[in-house]
């Protein structure tokens, strides 16, 4: 039988460079990595359920999107491998509306919201409180990125227009917060929470531009609080592996805007303008693999007709 110490599941092209770091990575410290694509997914499963493969853990960055990697997960989590995020928890996090309640009810700091209910089960306007201030953004509860975003709304038409794209859903209507400036920066926060560590980044919520924020910034700017908040939200959502976005408003009080964002965006910024920094990148990657590390010994090596029917597809 051939073990592995990570299994990867991934199909976004922009995946590529991310899943490469955290393979040679991992090669360094005697694990292994198996990275799982479309291409090799069935051959995959032939061979976990023939017992000619044993996964101890999963990334899984693909059964959201695609629904034929639902079983991998399924078979890995039923043989008692460790799912980076379970599935049961990713499928919970996806909903906005539920975790604006949820940290809400926690004692989370979160910009007031008006949640309306989905327009196919109730069509009527909401209403819209004086304290929701103008502008405001709309969104859906099931939305990833900015698709179906509403930054700047200003009336109950902008809202009904907005709810009948995804008429199925319920909508947040979120007052809009404004970043203090810190030395010429949006105090706007990216901050990564992964296997238990935090990395917070500043990210411009306009150009999305990430940039790293050093410890020493971290305390000089008054931003300790930072990871207090994305542990705790970690805690509450049972998520190893997301991002949320936290806001230094004018008021002085840190917000968190955007709840849990997984599977998180991972492409390099080397690669991509709007990318993460290479070094975060590298952070993340060593924070999966010490929580890989902890949970079993490295795996006896693959058996040379084995590992090339996978080597050769995910490198293509």
């Amino acid at each position: 039988m051939a073990e592995i110490d990570l299994a990867v599941a991934w199909e976004w092209p922009y995946d590529a460079g991310f899943v490469e770091r955290l393979a040679g990575r991992a090669e360094s410290r005697g694990l292994r990595v198996l990275p799982i694509t479309p291409d090799n997914l069935t051959t995959a499963l032939e061979d976990i359920a023939a017992g000619r493969l044993r996964l101890r853990s999963l990334l899984d960055r693909a059964s959201d999107a695609r629904p034929e990697f639902i079983p991998l997960t399924r078979h890995a989590e039923g043989a008692g491998a460790e799912i980076l995020n379970p599935m049961h928890h990713q499928d919970r996090a996806c909903d906005k509306a539920r975790n604006h309640l949820l940290l809400a009810a926690h004692g989370i700091p979160v910009p007031f919201t008006v949640i309306a209910p989905p327009f196919i089960r109730d069509p009527s306007p909401p209403v819209l409180p004086a304290a929701l201030g103008r502008p405001f953004v709309v969104k859906p509860a099931g939305g990833s990125g900015s698709e179906g975003v509403i930054l700047d709304a200003e009336t109950v038409a902008d809202v009904q227009r907005a709810r009948r794209t995804f008429w199925r859903d319920r909508y947040l209507l979120q007052q809009r917060v404004y970043p203090r400036q810190l030395e010429g920066r949006r105090a706007w926060f990216r901050v990564f929470y992964v296997c238990g560590s935090v990395i917070p980044c500043w990210w411009d919520d306009v150009s999305h531009a990430y940039a790293p924020l050093s410890p020493d910034d971290e305390v000089r700017l008054g931003l300790t609080g930072l990871g207090p908040l994305a542990r705790r939200i970690g805690e509450l959502m049972a998520l190893d592996f997301f991002t949320t976005e936290i806001v230094l408003g004018c008021d002085g009080r840190l917000l968190c805007v955007d709840y849990a964002n997984s599977p998180c965006d991972m492409r390099l910024q080397s690669q991509h303008h709007d990318g993460v920094p290479d070094a975060v990148v590298d952070q993340v990657v060593d924070a999966i693999l010490r929580r890989v590390s902890c949970a079993c010994e490295p795996a006896t090596a693959f058996e040379e007709s084995y590992s090339p029917v996978f080597a050769a597809q995910w490198r293509q």
